[in-house]
């Protein structure tokens, strides 16, 4: 993938993907990815999305242990998610990436979009190794500037919203963003409560 399709580097689809979400996932849809090749690159988000998980996790917990007031419910929640480790991190990880690819296939197919299925694997993933990109990054300033990584943070939650209304967008061939908008909120939601319902 270092070389693309000839046209695209990994540095250029990185930059453009960041910068340009939708003409992003159009290029790496270009790309001559076959069904091996997406089943390595999703194993790949899955475990890199992981193992990011758990680092932070383990960051904020070491920069709450620094202060002198006790535990609240987050630093609880981050505890927990320490004490699952890195293996069950990747389980879940598989299983809710499963489920973002089955609502994000069947959304095409009910509404029309032009994504298959590879297609919409391939991009999942390699949104959510996008997304894993820049939160290490953050990860990095939230050790060093706690204040300064929260607000970044915050900025990266909207900016990965912005970003997966793209890429689905230019994966079924949608203009309506809005729609595509409330689409994902919904789905968001029904995953978290499906999700919430599993014993892991």
């Amino acid at each position: 993938m270092g070389q693309g399709s000839g046209r695209h580097g990994l540095g250029e689809l990185v930059r453009t993907g960041l910068r340009h979400p939708r003409e992003g996932a159009r290029q790496f849809l270009s790309l001559p990815i076959d069904e091996r090749h997406t089943g390595e690159l999703v194993a790949a988000a899955i475990l890199l999305g992981s193992v990011t998980e758990y680092l932070f996790a383990l960051a904020l917990v070491t920069v709450s242990r620094t202060s002198d007031q006790p535990p609240g419910q987050i630093e609880r929640m981050l505890e927990a998610v320490l004490a699952s480790g890195p293996v069950t991190l990747a389980v879940a990880g598989a299983l809710a990436f499963g489920l973002r690819w089955g609502l994000v296939v069947l959304a095409g197919r009910l509404f029309s979009g032009k994504g298959s299925l590879g297609e919409a694997a391939r991009l999942l993933a390699w949104y959510d190794i996008l997304w894993t990109v820049l939160f290490l990054a953050i990860l990095l300033v939230v050790v060093v500037l706690p204040p300064i990584g929260v607000l970044l943070l915050m900025f990266a939650g909207f900016w990965s919203v912005w970003m997966m209304v793209e890429f689905v967008s230019a994966l079924h061939g949608w203009e309506n963003r809005m729609a595509v908008f409330f689409g994902l909120m919904t789905g968001y939601l029904f995953l978290q409560i499906l999700l919430g319902l599993l014993p892991i």
